[in-house]
């Protein structure tokens, strides 16, 4: 069997991944309310919103992220973000409010995953590669 195929495209399939996971996760906090309690027991220091406004927020701006990886716009950004998300989940309720290991190691693959997709870029197809090759005709235009 031959992977041929998939060698310029892992890029794609971890920008698909990530994505689901992340739209997966902003659609369970906008839709579960009792995510309300859950948030306010590992994050409490960290929210100043009303948990419930927190979780709809963030759950849109994880939607949107989502839809920007799956299209490869600003990807290196989106996996920062990405990988910034992990490191809490590994730190805050891995560490400090509620020694989780199962949250510990599930941040520490998160900013992994995101640290992979932000080194490496989103490769082809994306928006930013296409944007790299129209930047690079321009540079050779003139």
């Amino acid at each position: 069997m031959s992977f041929k195929y998939f060698v310029n495209r892992e890029r794609l399939l971890l920008r698909i991944v990530l994505a689901i996971s992340l739209f997966m996760w902003g659609f369970q906090k906008i839709t579960t309310p009792a995510m309300d309690a859950v948030y306010v027991k590992d994050f409490q220091s960290l929210i100043f919103l009303d948990p419930r406004l927190f979780l709809i927020i963030s759950g849109v701006c994880q939607i949107i992220m989502a839809l920007g990886l799956i299209a490869g716009i600003y990807t290196r950004y989106i996996a920062a973000i990405y990988v910034f998300m992990g490191l809490m989940t590994f730190v805050v309720p891995g560490f400090f409010t509620i020694g989780n290991p199962y949250k510990f190691t599930y941040g520490l693959v998160m900013a992994g995953a995101g640290l992979s997709l932000m080194l490496t870029g989103a490769g082809f197809p994306s928006w930013d590669s296409k944007q790299i090759r129209r930047e690079r005709l321009q540079e050779v235009e003139e």
